[in-house]
C-alpha cells in the first residue's frame, strides 16, 4: 500500500515538472508572438505616418508653385494606388518587412499549437490510454478540432497586412485591422496567470472542467484590478485615437494632430462630448461609436473598483487579537 502511494506521488511530481517545462516553453512562444505583433504595428504606424507626411509635402510644394495643383481628396479612386503618396520602393520595403514578420509569427504560432497539443497528449490523454502508442507516432494537432479552430482564426489575424498595389483606402483599412493582433497580449496574460498555471490542480481538486479565457482574465482582474483596467484603458485610447487620426485627418484639420484625436476620444469615452470637432467619414463615426461603448463599460468597471476598494481593504485587513483585560491596583480600588 505504501509503495503504491509512493509511486503515485512520484508520478504526480514528474507530471508536474513536465507541465512546468511545457508551460515555460509556451510562455516563451507567447512572448515572441507578442513582440512580433508589436513590431508589425510599429511598422504599420511608420508607414501610414510617412505616407501622409510625404503627400502633405507634395501638396504644399505644388501649391507654392501653383502648377498642376490638385486638391487632395479623402478617398482615392480605384485606379489610384498608394504609391502616389509615397515612393513605390519604400512602400514595397515596408510591406515586405511586415510580411516577413508575419511569416515568423505564423512559424511560432504553429510551434505554439504543436507544443500545446503535445503537452495535452502527453499529460492528459496518454496516461488514460492502457496501451498508448509511441510519441513518435503522435498525429498532427490539426486533426483535433479543439486546436484546429483557434489556430485557423489566429492564422487569419496574423495574415492581415497592407499590400503595396492597393488603393489608399484599402491600405488604411487593412492597416487599422492589424490592431486585432493585440489579442496576443490577452493570451499571454492568460498563460502567465496563476489560475492557468495551476489548471490541472483546479481541474482535479476543484472539479473544474477547464480554465477558459474568461476565468483566467477574471483571476487576473481580481488580483490586479488597477493595473488591468489601466492597461485596457490606455490601449483603447491609443487604438481609437490613431484610428480617428488616420480616417479623418484629410477632412478635418484638427485631426491632423494626434493629440487632438486623443482629446476627442477622451471626451467621447467619458461621454462628455463637447462637440468642438466630430468625424465626418462613416468609418470615423463607427470608431467613435466603438470608443463611446468601450468608455461606458470601462467607466462602469472603474466605478465598481472605486466602490469596492474600501471593502477589499477591510476584508484583507488582519483581525486584531483581543487585548487582555487591563488590571492594576488603581482599577481595583
Amino acid at each position: 500500500m505504501q509503495e503504491a502511494l509512493l509511486q503515485r506521488d512520484i508520478t504526480a511530481v514528474a507530471s508536474s515538472r513536465r507541465r512546468q517545462a511545457y508551460d515555460a516553453k509556451l510562455r516563451t512562444y507567447n512572448a515572441v508572438l507578442v513582440a512580433l505583433a508589436c513590431s508589425q504595428i510599429v511598422l504599420m504606424i511608420v508607414l501610414l505616418e510617412a505616407s501622409y507626411r510625404t503627400s502633405c509635402e507634395e501638396n504644399h510644394f505644388q501649391l507654392a508653385n501653383k502648377e498642376n495643383y490638385t486638391t487632395p481628396s479623402r478617398h482615392c479612386a480605384s485606379s489610384e494606388h498608394f504609391t502616389a503618396w509615397l515612393d513605390g520602393n519604400t512602400v514595397t520595403r515596408f510591406c515586405a518587412a511586415i510580411g516577413g514578420v508575419s511569416v515568423l509569427g505564423i512559424f511560432f504560432l504553429y510551434r505554439y499549437y504543436a507544443l500545446k497539443w503535445s503537452a495535452h497528449y502527453t499529460l492528459t490523454l496518454r496516461p488514460k490510454d492502457p496501451s498508448p502508442p509511441p510519441l513518435e507516432s503522435l498525429p498532427p494537432f490539426w486533426r483535433c478540432p479543439v486546436f484546429l479552430r483557434p489556430f485557423v482564426m489566429e492564422l487569419i489575424v496574423l495574415i492581415i497586412q497592407p499590400f503595396p498595389m492597393l488603393p489608399r483606402a484599402f491600405i488604411e483599412i487593412l492597416s487599422l485591422l492589424m490592431f486585432s493582433k493585440l489579442y496576443l497580449i490577452f493570451r499571454a496574460v492568460r498563460d502567465f496567470s496563476n489560475a492557468y498555471s495551476v489548471r490541472e490542480v483546479l481541474r482535479r481538486e476543484g472539479s473544474l472542467p477547464s480554465v477558459s479565457w474568461r476565468l483566467a482574465l477574471k483571476a487576473v482582474y481580481a488580483q490586479n484590478p488597477s493595473i488591468f483596467l489601466g492597461t485596457v484603458c490606455l490601449t483603447s485610447l491609443f487604438v481609437c485615437s490613431f484610428a480617428i487620426h488616420v480616417t479623418d485627418r484629410d477632412d478635418i484639420l484638427e485631426f491632423q494632430n494626434y493629440f487632438s484625436c486623443v482629446w476627442f476620444v477622451v471626451t467621447t469615452m467619458t461621454t462628455v462630448g463637447y462637440g468642438d470637432f466630430i468625424p465626418k467619414s462613416a468609418l470615423g463615426r463607427a470608431i467613435a461609436a466603438i470608443a463611446c461603448v468601450t468608455g461606458i463599460v470601462l467607466l462602469a468597471l472603474v466605478v465598481t473598483l472605486a466602490t469596492d476598494c474600501p471593502t477589499r481593504k477591510f476584508t484583507h485587513q488582519p483581525a486584531k487579537r483581543p487585548s487582555a483585560p487591563h488590571s492594576c491596583a488603581c482599577c481595583c480600588l
